[in-house]
Parts: C-alpha cells; sequence; structure tokens
C-alpha cells in the first residue's frame, strides 16, 4: 500500500477531516492532501512522526508504505 493510501484510509477511518489532521500535526491542508494523493510522498522524519501520532500508525508502517510510493513513482517514469 502507498503512503497516500495509507494515511488516507487511516485518516477516514478515524473520521478526521484534512484540516483536523493538518492542525494536530502541525502542517498545512495541502500538504496533507498532496501525500494523500500521491502529489509528493517525501517527508522529513519529523513530520512522518506528527502524522504517526495524529493518526495513530507506527512510523515504521508508514515508512514501508513511503517505499511502495517510491517503487511505483520510480516504475511511471520508467
Amino acid at each position: 500500500m502507498r503512503l497516500g493510501d495509507l494515511l488516507k484510509q487511516r485518516r477516514e477511518a478515524l473520521g478526521l477531516t484534512l484540516d483536523e489532521v493538518a492542525d494536530a500535526s502541525g502542517c498545512s491542508k495541502s500538504y496533507v492532501w498532496e501525500v494523500e494523493n500521491h502529489r509528493g510522498y517525501k517527508m522529513s522524519l519529523i513530520m512522518a512522526s506528527r502524522l504517526s501520532i495524529a493518526l495513530g500508525l507506527q512510523v515504521n508502517l508508514m515508512a514501508s508504505a513511503a517505499l511502495e510510493s517510491e517503487k511505483a513513482a520510480s516504475e511511471v517514469t520508467q
């Protein structure tokens, strides 16, 4: 599962809005939207930690999803 899919599914399962996740993690609504919609997946460890706390996810699960995102992105460019 790609990172954006993981974050969006978890956010929706918790009944949270983009604004609520952004507020809880200290980032912008547009950043959360971009990650969820596969416009970007690279993030600092600090941001990954903040999002993991806001969504109740383990950072290692997010890291695994980020690797899937990277693999998918590299397949598109080849």
